[in-house]
């Protein structure tokens, strides 16, 4: 039986499908996910978590094999732009992620 995703998560590879549908991997790859889809937003629902379970969705969002992994390059964009959350980086779970 397959874990069911935290539902921020299940957004995040949602949004990472729309983006490659819409503008290809080329762009999401070369561009990054700031460029081809609303980071900001998502960032926004991240600082509405605690930091522990903030921490934890990252690391599921990085761990993730679909979209070819692609979730890792979204968790590391959202976790620079989130580098001033001083309690996120607290979190053990952000040493786990390649960032």
């Amino acid at each position: 039986m397959a874990k069911t995703l935290n539902p921020l998560t299940a957004e995040c590879l949602d949004k990472i499908g729309v983006a490659l549908k819409m503008f290809g991997t080329y762009q999401y790859d070369d561009k990054g996910p700031n460029e081809v889809m609303d980071v900001d937003e998502l960032e926004t629902k991240f600082r509405a978590l605690p930091a522990k379970d903030a921490a934890a969705i990252l690391l599921e969002l990085d761990t993730s094999k679909k979209h070819k992994g692609r979730g890792n390059y979204l968790a590391s964009e959202l976790i620079i732009s989130m580098q001033d959350w001083e309690e996120l980086f607290a979190c053990p779970e952000i040493d786990e992620i390649n960032w």
